[in-house]
């Protein structure tokens, strides 16, 4: 969240007040909907078929709330979905405070660690190597590496605990 809203949040559980998710969401829209900069993706089709004019955002709670705003109500392919759940997983196995502690919420110079499946045709290991943090490829896994293989990826925390 940004500034007037009250500061940084992060839930391994409920949202904050509905007002505040509300905002939230438009302040996201309101910073993002203009940037217009990349191309639409041809690594997926049902990717290159959405128009890329389009942009929504919509947050759904575990309580029933539905936050949206600008192209929300488009059918959207949805690609790396799984990583929110992924991240709840290591919360659950590891617990939210020290999964906070270790891995931090959001770019504030905590360490990062960036993986890769070996199969990934999206990443290479050069691009990562170019980003300035540590990277590593996990042998024989595709881009999907957190969800083929979530007991390897899983792995990557030990250091943390």
């Amino acid at each position: 969240m940004g500034p007037g809203t009250g500061g940084e949040y992060v839930s391994t559980g409920h949202l904050p007040s509905p007002r505040q998710v509300q905002a939230t969401v438009e302040e996201a829209y309101r910073r993002y909907a203009r940037d217009d900069s990349g191309e639409v993706s041809r690594t997926y089709p049902a990717l290159g078929r959405v128009p890329g004019h389009l942009f929504g955002i919509c947050v759904a709670g575990v309580s029933g709330g539905v936050y949206r705003v600008g192209d929300s109500r488009h059918e959207f392919t949805i690609m790396s979905v799984a990583k929110p759940f992924v991240f709840a997983l290591v919360c659950d196995a590891l617990g939210d405070e020290p999964v906070r502690q270790k891995l931090g919420v959001n770019a504030t110079g905590l360490p990062v660690t960036l993986a890769r499946g070996g199969r990934d045709a999206m990443n290479t290991d050069g691009q990562l190597a170019r980003l300035g943090v540590p990277a590593v490829t996990l042998p024989g896994l595709g881009h999907n590496a957190h969800v083929e293989s979530p007991h390897v990826t899983i792995t990557l925390l030990d250091p943390y605990r």
